[in-house]
């Protein structure tokens, strides 16, 4: 390949190139040259990056392949690239075929262990040679014939790896990494070291929030937020797999505030309090079931604090953002939308998608095998523990805001909806949760003392419950 020849290919490149990936400030396109896969990272001009994004990575990549550390290998750094007709600067790399995101790839058990054992190994590597990484995921390694290679280099840093840089990492692959996972890797590095508590830990939670890709929509009287994208795809939500626009939500929400004007969406719910209503909408081609809250004030003086607070829907969108980006299994948020008159909010409707499956007071527990009805439970044990664990509590976990799923694999799952009882953390509301639950399952006819053992074992492994009389 002579450089001629790769510059002639860049020319042309918008018109042959494969989108992949696009953030606010980088985009990945993919493209081929003389049979071999090759991967543009562009930094548009006028991005938060625009400037030192692309400089960045290439210093990176060629760093870590000085030090012969797996990565990625990178081609080229090109300054005031055009591509199409935009400019900006550009990072090229070999692509790696085929492979996966470490965050997308379904491994086995042995792979998995593998994976860690690699990623301790490469993590030990960059601390012999003084590096280290301040935003280092599960995305950013690639998963390529059983091998694990560092893909984002953007975040290298020329000092040894800190304790706060892997706390940081803990932190970002807390949904797919147990606690041994942390502790292998941990030992690997520090193995005279016992790990530290993270007192940083509701910061970064906070830091997840604000960085979370929500954006902001005005249409005609309507104004609020929407989300872009989730960093992860859940298994219960088509629309965290989607990146969506202004254009999708401008025709959206048109189609939908007219048929909540004319009154003809399902009802599910219908009182004092607000309605709660169902429908499908089209987001990138993809038909979408969804919840539409539409709260209303139910005494006087809440007209009176509505003046000096966000809207009831935006509270409880915001609610379950909170345990969003906590990794606990929630309802997905689409878009809040408020209606103002002098100021006032007058009208507001929160959109989430809909859960497949039954609320627990209604589902029918007995079909679930034995082991399934075990983690069942556990597993809501387990959320209530971690939302306590993570500055919040639930005062409103009653069975009727959780969904059985039951995924492919036939395991059911719970599912949090209606996170409007969410709450700061404080002692006067410790255990509140959990007691809720326990309180709502006695009214349910399948109901027995095995499943709040589970419920309660799941919250304190360690504990010893008593029945009560």
């Amino acid at each position: 390949m002579t450089p001629e020849a790769f510059e002639s290919n860049l020319r042309n490149l918008d018109r042959v190139a494969t989108l992949v990936r696009r953030r606010a400030d980088r985009e990945t396109w993919r493209f081929a040259y003389a049979d071999k896969p090759y991967y543009l990272h562009f930094y548009p001009q006028g991005s938060r990056l625009a400037a030192s994004g692309a400089p960045k990575e290439y210093a990176g990549l060629k760093t870590l392949q000085d030090f012969k550390i797996p990565a990625v290998k990178v081609v080229a750094l090109m300054s005031g690239f055009r591509f199409g007709d935009r400019k900006g600067n550009a990072v090229i790399t070999h692509g790696m075929e085929p492979a996966q995101r470490l965050c997308d790839a379904t491994l086995t058990r042995a792979e998995h262990k593998q994976a860690v054992d690699q990623i301790a190994e490469l993590l030990k590597q960059m601390t012999r040679h003084d590096l280290g990484h301040a935003a280092l995921s599960l995305s950013s390694f690639l998963w390529h014939d059983g091998k694990v290679i560092l893909l984002d280099a953007a975040g290298l840093k020329s000092e040894v790896l800190t304790t706060q840089q892997l706390m940081q990492f803990a932190h970002n692959v807390e949904p797919f990494a147990s606690k041994s996972d942390r502790m292998r890797v941990w030992r690997a590095l520090l193995p005279d070291q016992p790990i530290p508590q993270d007192r940083r830990r509701l910061k970064r939670y906070a830091a997840d929030l604000n960085s979370d890709a929500i954006a902001p929509i005005a249409c005609g009287e309507w104004h609020g937020w929407f989300k872009q994208q989730h960093d992860r795809p859940l298994a219960h939500s088509i629309a965290s797999r989607l990146e969506v626009d202004h254009a999708d939500w401008q025709r959206e929400w048109a189609l939908l505030e007219q048929k909540l004007r004319a009154d003809q969406l399902d009802i599910l719910k219908r009182d004092r309090s607000g309605d709660i209503l169902a429908t499908q909408i089209t987001l990138l081609g993809h038909p979408i079931d969804v919840i539409v809250k539409r709260p209303r004030h139910k005494y006087w003086y809440r007209h009176l604090l509505g003046a000096f607070r966000a809207s009831r829907a935006k509270r409880l969108w915001d609610k379950t953002r909170w345990l969003l980006v906590r990794r606990i299994a929630v309802e997905y948020p689409l878009i809040v939308m408020q209606r103002r008159v002098l100021g006032y909010v007058v009208e507001s409707v929160a959109v989430f998608e809909r859960v497949p499956g039954m609320t627990l007071d209604h589902a029918d527990l007995n079909v679930m095998t034995d082991d399934n009805r075990e983690n069942f439970f556990r597993s809501c044990g387990r959320i209530l523990r971690k939302i306590e664990d993570t500055g919040l509590t639930h005062t409103d976990a009653k069975s009727s805001n959780w969904i059985v799923y039951n995924p492919d694999d036939g395991n059911a799952e719970p599912v949090l909806i209606d996170c409007y009882g969410i709450r700061r953390f404080n002692l006067f509301l410790q255990l509140f949760g959990i007691r809720r639950l326990l309180r709502a399952m006695k009214d349910h006819p399948a109901y027995t003392p095995t499943d709040s053992l589970h419920i309660c074992l799941g919250f304190a492994p360690r504990s010893s419950p008593e029945v009560e009389a």
